[in-house]
Order: structure tokens, then sequence, then C-alpha cells
């Protein structure tokens, strides 16, 4: 239900970014028929250039949230085009989390079960 109110967020939010952009286009809801996409909603970026958004939830204060194995190596066959959206707690807006950022040292990323994964646990370093 988290996860479902947080994919909703970011269509709002993606909608007022791209009509403040002056983007003649709307995101597109693509993970609520199927959630195995490696993804939830397609947008569009500043440059009118295709995005991928996965949106998290989180109840931690830290924005600690996981990935699941198909998200991350979605992720990795998209790169620069990848973003997550974040939604920590009641917070108003979203941390949105580049590829590139998600690949730095900001972030703590525990492979679960010792490669055998199927979900990644990360971690913010020192962001809040």
């Amino acid at each position: 239900e988290k996860g479902r109110e947080g994919e909703e967020k970011t269509l709002r939010y993606e909608t007022k970014k791209l009509t403040k952009l002056n983007i003649k286009k709307v995101p597109y809801w693509d993970g609520f028929e199927n959630n195995l996409l490696g993804y939830d909603v397609q947008s569009w970026s500043e440059k009118n250039e295709k995005i991928y958004i996965e949106v998290k939830a989180s109840s931690y204060s830290n924005g600690t949230f996981f990935l699941t194995r198909n998200e991350w190596n979605f992720s990795l066959s998209v790169k620069d085009s990848y973003f997550i959206h974040l939604w920590i707690q009641n917070d108003k807006l979203p941390r949105i989390i580049s590829f590139k950022e998600l690949h730095n040292n900001k972030y703590r990323i525990e492979d679960s079960d010792n490669a055998e994964w199927t979900k990644l646990k990360i971690i913010p370093i020192e962001l809040n």
C-alpha cells in the first residue's frame, strides 16, 4: 500500500515537473500492471530524454530501502536514465537518487545471502 502511494506521489511530482519544464508529455505508470519491469514510472528529463523511475517508500528516517535483483539489473541496463524516487515517511518531496549517485560511496549496499540475493539493502551514509 505504501509503495502504491509513493508511485502516485511520483506521478503527481513528474506531471508538475514536466509542466514546469514545458514538456508536453505525461509520465506513464508502467509498473501499475507489471511489477517485473525493473522500474515503476516512465517520464522525461529536463533534456526531454526518456527516464525510468523506481519508486521506494521508506519508513526508516535515514532512507534505507531495498532493491530487487531485477531492479538492480535494470538500472545497469539503462544507467544514467535510471532514477529512484525515495519517499521517506511523510516528506513532501522525494529524495531523487540518480544511477551515478547510487553507485558512488554515499550508499552502503549490502548483498544479502552471500550473492544469492533477491533484494539489496541500500543504506545512505551521512545523507541526513
